[in-house]
């Protein structure tokens, strides 16, 4: 279970996340909606370790998120955090090798998944040779190689088109069947509505 107990953010005297508790349990799915800005990314990267907060505390399985933990882990950003100079392929073995996986492992896993996502022929190819929809793919394959038990995922859906939202849509249903803790963020209510159980607003 990732818990929340009254996390707040200050930057100097500027208030960026006021106070916010919520828990998701094994297999749920879990919305968190606001408009830009409202602090949701903010929220994320505290999750993760990336900016430390200002008060509350965050577990993940009872326990304090530090690198033990990361491993357990998939974050796909808002902004594009791949290797532009790097092939597809070339991405996965760097993300996957951090998590701790095996590179034969790797390769089945981003077989597996550039299949599904109808983009095999971009294995080899740069990063910045794709467009940015592809892009998003790749990003999004690469947060999940390592089956992690907690998924974050922030404005997941950006430049993607309705079929492409139907895709990751169902491989995170999928993979919440299978028992990981999914969160992502939106500005668009209709996101939302398409497999959250719980939000917060």
């Amino acid at each position: 279970m990732l818990k929340l107990d009254h996390i707040t953010k200050y930057y100097d005297d500027f208030l960026a996340v006021d106070d916010i508790s919520f828990e998701i349990k094994e297999g749920e799915i879990f919305g968190l909606l606001g408009v830009n800005g409202a602090g949701k990314t903010t929220t994320f990267r505290m999750i993760v370790g990336l900016l430390e907060k200002t008060k509350g505390e965050i577990t993940l399985f009872n326990k304090k998120i530090d690198y033990n933990q990361t491993d357990k882990i998939g974050f796909l950003t808002e902004e594009r955090s791949l290797l532009p100079s790097k092939t597809v392929y070339e991405q996965a073995i760097f993300y996957g090798t951090l998590k701790g996986m095996k590179e034969s492992k790797i390769e089945k896993k981003l077989d597996e998944y550039l299949k599904l996502f109808k983009i095999e022929e971009y294995k080899h190819r740069k990063i910045k040779e794709l467009s940015k929809g592809n892009q998003q793919k790749v990003q999004f394959i690469i947060a999940i190689l390592n089956d992690p038990k907690l998924l974050i995922l922030d404005e997941p859906f950006s430049g993607l088109d309705p079929f492409n939202v139907e895709l990751f849509k169902e491989e995170i249903k999928a993979l919440a069947s299978k028992g990981s803790m999914i969160i992502f963020s939106s500005h668009r209510m209709e996101h939302v509505e398409l497999f959250c159980k719980k939000l917060v607003v």
